[in-house]
């Protein structure tokens, strides 16, 4: 089924211009479907990121814990201050963690100077 078109001196199949048109729109639909899915993914990932942060954190909140509590010399209201006051300053409470016994007494020593 193809027609003549001589206005611009072609000949023109219509049919093909039809079928290319319905390719373009598959191609599209297809295309809008795999975005769609990408930001499923995307957004399943984010959700997955959450959720290992959360549980750094309450990780890193129970190793904390253990180590201010673990420190001999001090009794127990005081340690628990010392907690609440490093888990409301992160980076003071990861360097405390990564200090050895000494330098952590020394630390909550100078702490309790200053605080109490």
């Amino acid at each position: 089924m193809e027609d003549d078109d001589v206005s611009n001196g072609r000949q023109v199949s219509y049919s093909s211009i039809s079928s290319k048109s319905r390719s373009h729109k598959k191609r599209d639909k297809v295309a809008a479907g795999l975005e769609s899915n990408f930001a499923m993914i995307a957004q399943d990932m984010h959700n997955i990121a959450d959720a290992i942060n959360e549980i750094n954190v309450y990780s890193f909140v129970d190793e904390l814990y253990e180590g201010v509590m673990k420190m001999e010399g001090f009794d127990e209201v005081q340690l628990a201050s010392a907690f609440d006051y490093l888990i409301v300053n992160e980076t003071v409470a990861r360097a405390f963690n990564k200090k050895g016994i000494n330098l952590r007494r020394l630390w909550l020593e100078k702490f309790f100077n200053q605080h109490i």
